[in-house]
């Protein structure tokens, strides 16, 4: 009877335990298709090339003709308009802005360098010069550098500023484990899709990055005592998952693994550098920034890499402590000298009223 009821007992376990996997297996079948027709949607849902947005401004655009600030997004998620709109009242008195938008199906500096171009063509005749300063936030920083060696001393083109905000210089410097994820996403942009067109599983789609972008919300909410997840947590980790797509960020990872430019002394004459990162490098979890720096600098030697230290600042953090990235941000246009509509605006009423 004992050695009965236990037989019985076991059987039951393995039906239990095959039970359970059988319905794993068709959850997770189920997560996989439903995962992959999301990508699809989202796939299509965004533009095929790179798409750029203009600040308007009648007084800067008289005194400062042909004059922009060019802002580069970092990775995955595309926070430039945010950035921007924080440091406009800064950029505002140096030139037009405008945020370039790299399309979600791939990333292609000679692509984005010639949106950036025909942006400006757009506004000027054949003859007219274009001043550009550029701005990258994260991994914008990398492109920012890759377009401005296409775009200075063509058409009539100067690039007059760079500015590196929290980028990394490559795979040797970003942060920590982030640095084989780096390694992995590159395999990973390898991968081909499909038959017909069908994004393959393995790069993810929407569901997977929601798991993922919560899971980084709970662990940094637990860390610093905080309620494990709240709404607003949960609604920005599926506003992160839908706003780009498996193939960008796999493409992404494998530009920073990809990312090692000769040093050209002769490259970009008439621009002045800067990198902007957290005072404290450890409030970067993203980019080793003190290894970046270093890197960038010998990069654009022998002009000065000038450093600024954001207080309070972490990775790329202008659309959260603008005020302390507009001082650091001013430093640099002052130092390098930069003209403002002012200085234009003051030298013309000067020109205007001199006795004669």
């Amino acid at each position: 009877m004992i050695r009965s009821r236990a037989l019985r007992s076991r059987r039951t376990r393995r039906r239990t335990r095959r039970r359970l996997l059988a319905y794993a297996a068709v959850a997770t079948a189920a997560f996989v298709v439903a995962n992959t027709a999301l990508e699809g949607v989202n796939r299509a849902a965004f533009p095929t090339t790179t798409t750029t947005g203009v600040v308007h401004s009648d007084r800067v655009s008289a005194l400062l003709p042909h004059t922009y600030w060019v802002f580069f997004p970092g990775f995955g998620i595309d926070f430039c308009p945010d950035v921007e709109r924080a440091l406009v009242p800064l950029t505002t008195n140096y030139g037009r802005s405008f945020c370039v938008a790299p399309s979600p199906a791939g990333l292609d500096p000679a692509e984005i360098a010639r949106a950036v171009r025909a942006r400006v063509d757009a506004d000027r005749g054949q003859q007219e010069p274009v001043t550009l300063y550029l701005y990258g936030i994260s991994m914008g920083g990398m492109i920012a550098y890759d377009v401005a060696r296409q775009l200075d001393g063509h058409g009539g083109i100067t690039v007059r500023a760079l500015v590196f905000d929290s980028s990394p210089a490559g795979p040797e410097s970003v942060s920590g484990a982030k640095k084989y994820a780096v390694k992995a996403g590159a395999q990973i942009n390898r991968l081909p899709d499909l038959p017909g067109g069908i994004p393959n599983p393995l790069k993810g789609g929407p569901l997977s990055r929601f798991v993922v972008h919560t899971g980084e919300s709970l662990v940094a909410n637990v860390r610093a005592g905080r309620w494990p997840l709240s709404e607003q947590d949960v609604t920005f980790a599926w506003y992160k998952a839908t706003r780009v797509t498996s193939d960008g960020v796999a493409n992404q990872l494998q530009y920073i693994e990809t990312f090692y430019p000769n040093a050209d002394p002769n490259a970009l004459p008439y621009a002045s550098f800067a990198y902007l990162r957290a005072s404290d490098p450890g409030a970067d979890t993203t980019v080793d920034v003190m290894r970046a720096t270093a890197t960038y600098a010998a990069l654009v030697a022998p002009r000065k890499l000038a450093s600024y230290a954001i207080v309070g600042g972490s990775h790329a953090s202008a659309d959260t402590t603008a005020a302390s990235y507009a001082r650091a941000l001013g430093a640099f246009v002052r130092e390098a000298g930069l003209p403002t509509a002012d200085d234009v605006e003051r030298l013309r009423a000067t020109e205007v009223y001199r006795p004669r």
